[in-house]
Parts: structure tokens; C-alpha cells; sequence
């Protein structure tokens, strides 16, 4: 008994359509997610770092005047 609608098509799906591919993706960026930092250290970190100084300048207007 044939439950699919069609006929079959034989093209090969693309890569973000593929569950075997979409799946080696994902678990590869699970496994870079655990691989780092928690975001509390990431947090304190940057606290622990020297202020950047700004300085605000007026845009020129294009014209002299």
C-alpha cells in the first residue's frame, strides 16, 4: 500500500531540508555551546576590564560657513 502522494521524485533534498545533515548541524553547535564559558564568568570578565574611553564630536556639516 503506497501512502505518499505522486510519484516519487529521486532528487536529492537540499542541505537544510536533509534530517541527517540538519541533525550533524545541530549537534555540532550543542557541542560548541557546552564548550564554553558559562555567561556569569563571561559577565565578570568584561566588569573586570578597563572602561573604553568615548569621545562625542559634532558631524561637519558639509559646508563652510
Amino acid at each position: 500500500m503506497n501512502n505518499f502522494w505522486g510519484e516519487p521524485d529521486d532528487e536529492p533534498l537540499p542541505d537544510w531540508m536533509d534530517p541527517v545533515k540538519c541533525r550533524q548541524v545541530n549537534e555540532q553547535r550543542e557541542t560548541r555551546r557546552r564548550t564554553g564559558r558559562d555567561l556569569n564568568s563571561i559577565i565578570l570578565e568584561a566588569l573586570n576590564k578597563p572602561p573604553i574611553d568615548v569621545v562625542l564630536k559634532e558631524p561637519d556639516s558639509g559646508h563652510d560657513s
